[in-house]
């Protein structure tokens, strides 16, 4: 039994004497023994690459987050291209984030669009980032997913619009989020997911589970959230962490 982590951000501050080494070493003791490492603005790409690099076990996508739309940019776009290697997956993190105004909503959907162009000329999958912009992002998608996969990070809606990115082919992810008492909606969108869709993400450092909230997230708590979904859907752990693993491995051919 195996576990994949999705999507964290191996680049951003952790708590004191944490480095990648650590969390890649601390992970693989709890079973997690593959981690993809998300970009999120234009100095992450290059920081994603190098620690990708270091780790037989890690794997990085490169793209530009929805808050940093604004800088992305034709040298940022070549920079993709450039350093496009076997251990890049995807593009992303990438999508539209209308909660904060830290990017004007045109210049996201343009970036978005940019993006997803970006993934089919490279033959990538896309990891999407969408917050109170669904209807904007579905519709993107509708027109412009075709045939490359994908999949809808740190999923936090209902079962109603999940079902709308099913319909599209994509992938749900679900962090740590299923385990806090008061997230009744998406625990019920994870007793409709079906299993060939599913995958398990932390998004740390942050979304830390129960019972460490209040710490930084880690890649070595995704059993506690497949432990999690477990109960949900009435599985065995040992199932969640084969259909999961399998399902990002057809994901992101690892």
């Amino acid at each position: 039994m195996f576990f994949v982590d999705t999507h964290a951000h191996l680049d951003f501050e952790y708590e004191e004497n944490i480095t990648p080494e650590t969390i890649v070493k601390e992970a693989a003791e709890a079973l997690v023994t593959k981690i993809i490492t998300i970009s999120s603005d234009v100095p992450s790409i290059k920081k994603s690459f190098d620690i990708a690099s270091k780790f037989q076990n890690v794997y990085h996508a490169m793209g530009v987050h929805p808050h940093e739309a604004k800088d992305f940019t034709l040298e940022v776009e070549n920079d993709i291209r450039r350093l496009k290697n076997p251990k890049c997956v995807a593009i992303g993190e990438i999508g539209l984030d209308f909660f904060y105004d830290h990017s004007p909503k045109d210049v996201q959907k343009n970036v978005f669009v940019k993006q997803i162009g970006l993934a089919h000329e490279l033959n990538l999958p896309i990891v999407i980032h969408v917050r109170d912009a669904d209807k904007e992002a579905y519709d993107i998608l509708k027109t412009e997913l075709k045939d490359i996969k994908a999949v809808l990070h740190c999923y936090s809606g209902t079962k109603d619009e999940l079902k709308k990115y099913l319909d599209l082919g994509m992938f749900i992810s679900f962090t740590g989020i299923i385990t806090f008492p008061k997230s009744t909606i998406m625990q019920t969108a994870v007793t409709y997911a079906p299993t060939d869709r599913i995958m398990l993400e932390t998004d740390s450092p942050f979304l830390t589970p129960v019972p460490f909230r209040g710490k930084k997230n880690q890649p070595k708590y995704i059993p506690l959230i497949a432990q999690k979904l477990a109960e949900l859907k009435n599985h065995t752990i040992e199932n969640v962490a084969n259909y999961t693993s399998q399902n990002a491995n057809t994901m992101f051919g690892i």
